[in-house]
């Protein structure tokens, strides 16, 4: 059933002309990430702090995880070299506040769905949401 769509987008010789479904995946994004966050700050004021035991059983999957949260890093060189030549001296500087602000994000967002749901928490955090309204979107 993917083939035909796969095959047309195959078909593209520039990808600046997907830079608008980018930009509505992007904003998607953003959107999804503030309902998250406003159901994990909405229910901070019911925080027990509940200490769990460190054990190795779930490092593989904490692992896992974290390598593919930086999967997209590979193409740092890729970028740096596409980029012009007064902005190569930049990079490093950008690169790293990027990095810094991606990884806040994600700590962020762990620690704000953990404290909100304590140890019942899942894996994926949006199946912690209700089922109402906003939580189906």
């Amino acid at each position: 059933g993917l083939l035909a769509p796969l095959f047309l987008l195959s078909l593209l010789r520039h990808l600046q002309s997907l830079g608008t479904f980018s930009l509505f995946a992007d904003f998607a994004n953003i959107f999804a990430y503030a309902i998250v966050y406003y159901f994990d700050l909405s229910h901070v004021h019911h925080f027990k702090l509940h200490p769990k035991g460190w054990s190795m059983e779930g490092f593989p999957f904490f692992l896992g995880i974290a390598i593919y949260c930086y999967e997209g890093a590979g193409m740092i060189l890729s970028l740096e070299q596409s980029a012009a030549k007064e902005m190569r001296t930049k990079f490093r500087t950008l690169f790293k506040l990027a990095m810094f602000v991606v990884t806040s994000i994600y700590i962020s967002f762990g620690t704000f769905g953990y404290l909100s749901f304590g140890p019942d928490t899942n894996s994926i955090i949006t199946l912690n949401l209700p089922s109402g309204q906003i939580g189906r979107a």
